[in-house]
């Protein structure tokens, strides 16, 4: 175990030391080591030195931030700012600035609601009538026709027969025929 009083310059130029810091020293001289500095904080201060010489760059010790300065900076930042009211000037102006929003807001809907209304009552009026083509096929002397249609029913036509049909639209696919024939 070590004991001795090391400076700064020595424990730079020992060579376990050394190896320590490097991180190739062995697990019993990192004890070794590690004992030594817990030994004492002057010890830890030679220690910390040396390996700021050895690997070229300083460890410092973070400092706990001042407690009251950090609220008083928070206070400062949020509560402790002088809120500015609106001039009465200002807050006039604003004040008729809404009663002229309100009644454009009142306008428009009264406006939207007498279109709704007309434009409703014109669709009601206006219905929509379906138009559905009647269709007529026939055949002559010796002809046999057969017809296929959309829903699988199939009509066949003999010789010197008429066949009339249409089909509903949208809602009523319904197929209407009207036969003069077999």
């Amino acid at each position: 175990m070590i004991h001795k009083d090391y400076t700064i310059n020595e424990l730079v130029n020992n060579p376990s030391f050394r190896s320590t810091v490097n991180g190739t020293a062995s697990a019993e001289q990192i004890q070794q080591w590690d004992n030594w500095i817990e030994q004492s904080n002057q010890n830890r201060k030679k220690a910390k030195q040396a390996i700021s010489e050895i690997v070229g760059f300083e460890f410092k010790d973070p400092a706990l931030p001042d407690i009251n300065a950090e609220w008083k900076s928070l206070k400062r930042r949020t509560v402790g700012k002088p809120y500015n009211l609106p001039n009465k000037s200002k807050r006039k102006g604003s004040k008729l600035k809404r009663i002229y929003l309100s009644a454009a807001v009142v306008l428009l809907a009264a406006m939207g609601s007498v279109w709704i209304y007309n434009f409703s009552n014109s669709i009601s009026s206006n219905k929509l009538e379906q138009v559905t083509e009647a269709r007529t096929i026939s055949t002559v002397d010796g002809e046999q026709k057969t017809l296929r249609f959309t829903n699988n029913s199939k009509i066949i036509m003999n010789s010197n027969s008429t066949l009339t049909y249409s089909i509903g639209l949208n809602e009523d696919r319904t197929i209407y025929v009207t036969l003069d024939g077999e």
